[in-house]
């Protein structure tokens, strides 16, 4: 539920910009990883972002494959050939090696603006979601309301919550 919520939000944040998910993970893998880091990935091609559901399940998992073939090939080559990528053979995402000695993050607890965010997004004890008229739907947290809720104007909260908006 929680990794749905997420979604639901990020695709809603998004969706205020102009952008959806479909590009931004294009644009950063197509364009920004070779750019930044010299990543030689071949095209992803993902679904639309107005297909509907089961087109995209259809076609993302091959990308998803893809993409980890290409990266094996670079951690072992240094570089993706396209013809040695169609020779592969499908592997375990468990088995996939990697360049980083840390493949994985965990957020600082002693950075306190990014637990100052988490809390005012996620927690159930966060003012944001304390506000006429929602305050008596008993939203989970804020992303949960704003889920809900198509707007909630900045002029809703009180003066002296604006600085934790404004973050």
């Amino acid at each position: 539920m929680a990794s749905l919520l997420h979604m639901e939000s990020l695709y809603f944040v998004l969706s205020q910009h102009g952008k959806n998910l479909e590009e931004i993970i294009s644009e950063y893998y197509n364009e920004y990883l070779k750019e930044r880091f010299g990543y030689p990935s071949l095209m992803l091609s993902l679904p639309k972002y107005d297909d509907d559901w089961f087109t995209k399940c259809r076609l993302i998992y091959p990308e998803i494959e893809s993409v980890a073939r290409q990266y094996q090939l670079y951690v072992e080559n240094n570089e993706i050939d396209a013809e040695l990528m169609e020779l592969s053979e499908p592997m375990k995402a468990t088995s996939i090696k990697s360049k980083l000695g840390v493949r994985y993050y965990t957020i600082n607890p002693e950075n306190k603006d990014i637990q100052t965010v988490l809390h005012l997004l996620f927690s159930e004890q966060t003012m944001l979601t304390y506000i006429d008229p929602y305050k008596d739907n008993r939203y989970k947290n804020f992303c949960h309301m704003m889920m809900n809720v198509q707007e909630v104007p900045y002029d809703s909260y009180p003066e002296y919550e604006h600085h934790t908006l404004a973050m």
